[in-house]
């Protein structure tokens, strides 16, 4: 299994960078463990602070209504269904949420607010590019993708990075992640960032960076 955990000083505060796989079921036994083990004082999560609203709302519906799955969605559901049931909102997501909350546990968002995200989708991706990528997006949606659950998750993420500037656009959530993770670093003993898989490289290489 790919390493999923790595471990920061940050003003003198454990920081525990925890990978999740976004949809695996399978994915809620890693955040019990590492709120068991690492006991937190405030957890964050690679949301934005309206999802992580609607993931409280979620949570706290007696009945579910079917979720409206985007083409790409279901193609993610289609792959990584090979390693066990896959559900959205991620059941990774849902529990870190509702397991805080019961514990007491503060959660914050890490993720960029829809604001600055569309303002900065919209200076780094064009018009053009947007036309470019409905075109090939049936074709680049029609592979098989071989692996563990973490390499079919990298390919799928690469195949989103379409059109040209989202990777530039991620570049800067991850980064904005990173900064969220040390300031919030600064008011407590242990923080548990829980980060979706394809997110944390860049995430975990910006806090390096900045050690």
């Amino acid at each position: 299994m790919a390493e999923r955990e790595w471990f920061f000083d940050i003003h003198g505060c454990k920081v525990v960078l925890l990978a999740t796989i976004n949809g695996l079921t399978s994915e809620i036994e890693i955040i019990r463990t590492a709120l068991e083990k690492h006991t937190p004082d405030e957890i964050g999560l690679s949301v934005t602070s309206a999802q992580l609203a609607n993931l409280r709302k979620w949570n706290g519906k007696e009945e579910q209504e079917e979720p409206d799955y985007s083409d790409f969605d279901l193609f993610y559901i289609r792959e990584m269904s090979k390693f066990g049931d896959v559900l959205l909102p991620s059941p990774s997501h849902l529990y870190t949420v509702a397991a805080a909350d019961a514990a007491g546990i503060g959660i914050v968002a890490l993720d960029m607010d829809d604001e600055l995200y569309t303002g900065l989708y919209v200076s780094l991706v064009t018009p053009s590019s947007l036309f470019l990528d409905s075109i090939s997006r049936k074709r680049r949606m029609r592979k098989r993708l071989d692996g563990t659950p973490e390499e079919v998750v990298l390919k799928l993420d690469d195949i989103a990075k379409h059109p040209r500037g989202i990777v530039e656009v991620d570049r800067e959530r991850e980064k904005h992640m990173a900064s969220e993770i040390r300031r919030r670093a600064m008011e407590g003993e242990t923080f548990l960032a829980v980060v979706d898989y394809e997110r944390s490289a860049g995430v975990r290489a910006f806090l390096e960076n900045e050690e």
